[in-house]
């Protein structure tokens, strides 16, 4: 994860992400919020259920998933943030069975 100690914007339709650099502008799943782009965010909390939901999340299924989120993050273009998507929804639909 990334460390955010910075200043918040003010008055600008778009922002830097505070985690990869990129700019970028809300897409309409609050992450601006954070300052992250949407794949930044989406990372972070995949991250945080994996974690939260170790008890019903495997070992070795967390090694799964962190090697496709590592796939996906390897390639910043919006296509990669698709597959993001896609492993957020399969992490969630684990955690909340």
């Amino acid at each position: 994860m990334c460390n955010r100690f910075t200043k918040r914007r003010t008055n600008s339709a778009t922002y830097t992400c505070e985690c990869c650099g990129k700019r970028t502008r809300e897409t309409g799943n609050d992450e601006s919020r954070r300052d992250m782009c949407l794949a930044c965010d989406l990372e972070g909390e995949i991250q945080n259920m994996i974690s939260d939901y170790s008890h019903k999340i495997g070992p070795e299924q967390a090694a799964q998933f962190f090697a496709e989120l590592n796939t996906a993050q390897a390639n910043t273009a919006d296509a990669d943030t698709a597959a993001i998507k896609a492993i957020h929804q399969r992490v969630m639909e684990v955690a909340y069975a």
